[in-house]
């Protein structure tokens, strides 16, 4: 998680507005780890599948696979493409 973190730190080393929707991002994902380790040794099942390999595949992989492209296009749109563009860092 503080690696998504660091991405919505700026060359300054300010926060930028994207922090929120990372860390949204980072707990869904722990949180659906979570929940598949703690089904691995489950008998149950998922979409006829056991239920930590359903949560993968139902739940963990669409949600990084649309998320993830859409997370980037918002720390991209509204603080990485402005903090690119802007003159070196004054020390």
């Amino acid at each position: 998680m503080s690696l998504l973190a660091l991405g919505s730190l700026n060359r300054k080393n300010n926060w930028g507005p994207t922090l929120l929707p990372l860390a949204a991002f980072g707990v869904v994902l722990v949180g659906l780890f979570g929940w598949m380790g703690a089904t691995i040794f489950d008998d149950g099942r998922l979409g006829g599948m056991q239920t930590a390999l359903g949560v993968l595949y139902y739940f963990l992989w669409p949600f990084v696979t649309v998320f993830s492209g859409l997370l980037y296009a918002l720390v991209y749109s509204t603080w990485l493409r402005k903090d690119v563009d802007v003159a070196p860092v004054d020390a």
